[in-house]
């Protein structure tokens, strides 16, 4: 009796498994990644604001909106007409 079985095509069907398991996992891996980074993005809240200016003052009026209550607190800066930022004195 001869038990020798055809064994030519296992090495292409391990090595093509080996290839598909690869790219399964490392999809795997950069989806994490992405979605891990997903939670780090903040969203921006709608408010209502007001600003008029009195020669050399800018008075800026809170006025509420519609995420008047998610808002901790507010920043602003102030540019010249030419683009420069103005610090406050």
């Amino acid at each position: 009796m001869n038990f020798h079985e055809n064994e030519e095509a296992v090495s292409p069907v391990i090595g093509v498994i080996l290839m598909v398991a690869i790219t399964v996992i490392l999809a795997a891996v950069i989806a994490v990644f992405v979605f891990g980074m997903a939670g780090d993005v903040q969203t921006t809240k709608t408010i209502a604001v007001s600003a008029k200016q009195t020669g050399t003052n800018i008075t800026v009026t809170y006025q509420g909106g519609p995420d008047h209550n998610n808002v901790n607190g507010l920043s602003f800066k102030v540019f010249n007409t030419a683009g420069a930022e103005i610090t406050p004195t």
